[in-house]
Parts: C-alpha cells; structure tokens; sequence
C-alpha cells in the first residue's frame, strides 16, 4: 500500500489554542489569577491575546518495525542453524553408522559365498 499525500477532512486537527496575556499588579497572588478574574473582558485591562494552530505531526515508525523485524529474523536464523547444524551431525552420524554396516557386509559376503557354493555342493552328493 502506498502513503496518502494529503490527508482525509476528518483526520486534519482543527483544533486551536487561545493564548492570553496580561499585566498584573506586583500584590497579586496565585489565589487571585483566575480566568474570569484576570481574564475578563472589561475595558480597563489589557488582554493580548493569540491563536495557535495545532497541527499533528506523526512520527515515521517504519524503520523501527523494520528494526525489530531484521532482529527477528536474526534470532529466527541463529535459531534454524543451530537445528539445521544439529541435524547435520545426527545424518553424519547415520551416515558413519551405514558406512561401517557395509564394510562388515563387504567383508562377509565372501565367507557368506563360500559358504552358501558348500551347502549347494552338499546338497549335491
């Protein structure tokens, strides 16, 4: 799938902050600062005010999943090796087993013939 270049109506924030400013006397305390207080229209204080946009900023998560996904895979291969080299060793193994079984067969097919041409000749005479 491929990124949207612009986004849709309903996920663009709309929202804004209204800032407010003003002077207060130095005998002010934290008790008196309150919104309707310090912040009311009346024509004898003086209010800045500004409005900020907000606007959303979503952070690019692509290379982190990439990331974890190559580690992973690294502990999902170091994982096969380590099988794939088990089983190498137990087929090394077999294969050493079966090289042995057909040498002893090799060197007893010849007894095994001889033996196998007397019982013939016996049952012969």
């Amino acid at each position: 799938m491929q990124a949207q270049s612009v986004a849709p109506l309903d996920m663009v924030c709309k929202d804004k902050f209204l800032i407010q400013s003003t002077v207060v006397p130095i005998e002010t305390t934290v008790d008196d600062i309150t919104s309707t207080t310090m912040f009311g229209k009346s024509g004898s204080k003086n209010i800045e005010e500004t409005k900020l946009n907000t606007i959303i900023v979503i952070p690019n998560v692509e290379p982190l999943r990439k990331e974890v996904a190559i580690e992973v895979l690294d502990q999902s291969n170091d994982e096969q090796m380590e099988e794939l080299k088990l089983k190498i060793t137990k087929l090394e193994v077999k294969l050493h087993e079966a090289m042995v079984a057909i040498s002893k067969l090799e060197q007893e097919r010849p007894s095994n013939l001889k033996a196998k041409s007397f019982k013939n000749n016996c049952s012969i005479l």
